[in-house]
């Protein structure tokens, strides 16, 4: 018999959310090739680094924000509504870190913390998935006066979408 899962205090669910958006980011970067050095503390809206390394050339640097959220409202147009709860960190992921890019990486979980993951022999399945959103480059329709963004959900972050991004990084353009 299957052992119900729930938060050990409502005051933790917050954080172990926090903590299933690093794992995914990690599990991906790694796929990748890449490495995530997670920020201490998120004093510039910034939570996580992100870098590829290669053989005989600079670093490759991408810095993210994440964020995790059970409560989405319905797509429209493949797209969702992520609201910003302050104007500070909208505003710190327009700009680029030290030149380096940076990119909000919003997770959509189960709102059961008990459903967030399920293993098997073959496979640790994560639900449900990152997306990822250039803020610096969107345009007014898609960044809102009332702190909210368009994600698309064709943007999927996973291992494959990473690689496109870094690649189009160190070409010198936008992610």
């Amino acid at each position: 018999m299957a052992r119900v899962v729930a938060p050990v205090h409502d005051g933790t669910f917050t954080s172990m959310m926090e903590q299933l958006q690093v794992a995914y980011v990690e599990a991906v970067a790694a796929t990748a090739g890449c490495t995530m050095n997670v920020m201490n503390r998120d004093t510039f809206a910034l939570d996580a680094l992100i870098v590829r390394h290669r053989d005989n050339e600079d670093e490759t640097h991408l810095w993210v924000q994440l964020k995790n959220t059970t409560t989405v409202p319905a797509a429209q147009d493949g797209e969702f509504i992520f609201k910003f709860k302050h104007a500070r960190q909208l505003d710190r992921l327009r700009r680029r870190a030290g030149g380096s890019p940076v990119l909000l990486l919003v997770m959509v979980s189960p709102p059961s913390q008990a459903s967030w993951t399920h293993g098997t022999h073959d496979a640790l399945t994560i639900h449900h998935c990152c997306y990822w959103k250039n803020v610096a480059t969107a345009g007014q329709d898609e960044t809102r006066s009332d702190l909210s963004v368009r994600v698309s959900r064709l943007q999927v972050f996973d291992a494959p979408s990473l690689l496109s991004i870094m690649d189009r990084i160190e070409r010198g353009e936008q992610p």
